[in-house]
């Protein structure tokens, strides 16, 4: 069985300055710099915030690595991650 899944990341950017743009710019660089398969990303504004939404695939040490480079950058307030079930991983890669 092979030690890649599929995982949602969520995290929230704070956005009052400059609209967030430079710590959504930050955090996309880390996840560049992560041994991960990207899949799409969302980004919600929320006023003052940004809520975004990754959906990724790999190895759980790598996507708790990334998690915890994405807690590091400034204006990242927080950051979830929760595993997508197989089948619903295996539906959203068909669409």
């Amino acid at each position: 069985m092979s030690d890649i899944e599929t995982y949602v990341i969520k995290f929230s950017i704070y956005a009052a300055i400059d609209g967030g743009l430079d710590g959504l710019a930050r955090a996309i660089h880390v996840v560049r710099k992560a041994p991960i398969q990207f899949h799409d990303m969302a980004v919600i504004d929320a006023g003052k915030t940004k809520e975004v939404s990754l959906r990724i695939s790999g190895r759980k040490k790598d996507i708790e690595w990334l998690a915890k480079k994405l807690e590091k950058v400034v204006e990242v307030l927080e950051v979830k991650v929760q595993k997508m079930p197989s089948e619903i991983a295996v539906i959203a890669a068909h669409t």
